[in-house]
């Protein structure tokens, strides 16, 4: 068996029960060829990079799931006979893959947190070294900072000429 990865876009106007009549639908396909779904992430709506079939937003998902190729192309032609598929892109992630130690990695994957939970701080938290703040001049006027002139930053912007 094979593991693939598809991401369909549905038309964002359908009802909530459409998506998931269509949802169960395709899943059924990849289950009647003898694969299983490992994960069915719902994105959402979501705004198109261009237009595609007069539709500027589209309802993302992306299925997971480990079948053979047939399967695969079932599927697809399932896509391109409903009207309310948008896109479809299907990708090969593996080949030869051992379902039973795939269901298992996945598992252990759900239980684990994927961060752990502790009171110390992370290091992106801990302050810097304490660097000096500069302080404004007694009476609220700010110290005079001494500028460069507009003709310092033209004469070492401007490329130098070479005579010939």
């Amino acid at each position: 068996m094979r593991r693939y990865e598809t991401i369909y876009i549905l038309r964002p106007d359908l009802p909530e029960e459409e998506i998931e009549s269509l949802s169960q639908r395709f899943t059924k396909v990849i289950t009647d060829h003898g694969g299983k779904v490992l994960n069915e992430d719902r994105w959402g709506v979501r705004t198109l990079a261009y237009i595609v079939k007069k539709q500027r937003k589209g309802y993302y998902v992306l299925l997971d799931f480990v079948a053979e190729s047939d399967a695969l192309a079932e599927l697809e032609r399932t896509f391109k006979m409903i009207e309310n598929v948008i896109r479809f892109f299907s990708m090969l992630k593996e080949t030869d893959v051992d379902l039973e130690a795939l269901e298992e990695l996945l598992k252990e994957k759900q239980k684990k947190p994927s961060r752990p939970v502790t009171d110390e701080k992370a290091p992106s938290e801990e302050p810097a070294e304490a660097q000096p703040e500069p302080q404004a001049a007694e009476g609220g006027e700010e110290e005079a900072q001494p500028e460069e002139s507009a003709a310092d930053e033209h004469e070492e912007t401007e490329p130098v000429e070479q005579g010939v």
